[in-house]
Parts: C-alpha cells; structure tokens; sequence
C-alpha cells in the first residue's frame, strides 16, 4: 500500500492533534509517590481499585492522586501542629482541581490510621 505525501501530512497531523488534545496529569507540590510511603502494594491496590489518571480521592484527611503514568501520589497531613505542611489540605485539593482532577471515590492509603502492609 502506498501513502501520499498528503495522505502521510494528514495522518501525522491528526496524531499530532490527539497528542496535543490529551491533558496531562503531574501531581501537584506536597505529593509524594504512594510507593515511596505506603510501599509498592499500595500503589498497586490504588490502581487495581478505581484510582485512575486525572482522579483523586480524600478520607481523613488524607489525599490519593493519579498522574498521568498511572503512579498513584499521597498527601498526608502532619501529625505535629507545630510544623505545619508547606502545602495546606485545602491548597492540595485547589491545586488538584485547578490540575484538572477529578474527585472519585477509591480508597486512600494510610488514611485509616493502621499501618499499610509492605
């Protein structure tokens, strides 16, 4: 089969179009990779169970988000008042939204208060 040069600009400008079209996801600042936290197992079970690219999900508040290569993304919040985050629970959910995210419900890691199994 034989490709014009026109057939060929076409193609290669619809793909660049798509690529261009597809919004990307990067966890915003005061996020940390699940598996650097919860281990891998974490990671995994976010993935295996609703957490998505471009969704985040909240639960005593705790914070999952998932980037745009599928790695799931913690904030936590600190258990010493007198070192507060860089980065407030409310500023990590505007900065989410404005990212794109939408809320979902699957479940967060380290958000019930019991130590994740590695």
């Amino acid at each position: 089969m034989k490709i014009t040069k026109l057939q060929l600009k076409k193609i290669i400008n619809e793909e660049l179009e798509s690529v261009l079209n597809e919004k990307s996801f990067i966890a915003p600042k005061g996020f940390t990779p699940v598996a650097q936290i919860e281990g891998p197992k974490a990671a995994s079970y976010v993935l295996n169970n609703g957490g998505k690219p471009g969704l985040y999900s909240t639960n005593n508040g705790y914070i999952v988000a998932v980037d745009s290569k599928r790695v799931p993304h913690l904030w936590v919040p600190m258990p010493d008042p007198s070192k507060p985050r860089e980065v407030s629970y409310d500023q990590a959910i505007k900065n989410l939204e404005k990212a794109g995210y939408k809320e979902a419900d699957f479940n967060v890691p380290g958000s019930t208060g019991f130590p994740s199994k590695r």
